[in-house]
């Protein structure tokens, strides 16, 4: 579910940028705690293509079962991950455009 948030912040889109196999490379870091102290630790991750997220969105929504309400003041979208990260991985790899493909079958 999306909850007062865009699909540039979808984490079944990020689930599927770690599964996709062929995701660049990236070194990056952030803010831990160590020893009682805030330090910056760097680590190798891959490099998270979220920059595609909103359009992917657009696309998937068109594609795939999404049931839109509000939930108080908030716009909501709630969706099967599995059918998201699946969409992800398949329809836009890293570089590439988003390709035709049919709708995917919503699953458990």
């Amino acid at each position: 579910m999306l909850l007062g948030a865009g699909y540039g912040s979808c984490t079944s889109f990020h689930l599927a940028e770690y599964r996709t196999g062929n995701a660049r490379a990236a070194r990056n870091g952030a803010p831990v705690m160590s020893g009682g102290r805030r330090v910056w630790a760097s680590f190798d991750d891959v490099e998270l293509r979220s920059d595609l997220f909103e359009e992917l969105g657009v696309e998937f929504e068109r594609r795939c079962p999404v049931r839109r309400g509000r939930v108080g003041s908030a716009e909501a979208r709630v969706f099967s991950q599995r059918t998201a990260v699946d969409y992800r991985r398949l329809v836009a790899r890293p570089g590439s455009v988003i390709s035709p493909l049919p709708a995917l079958r919503q699953s458990g």
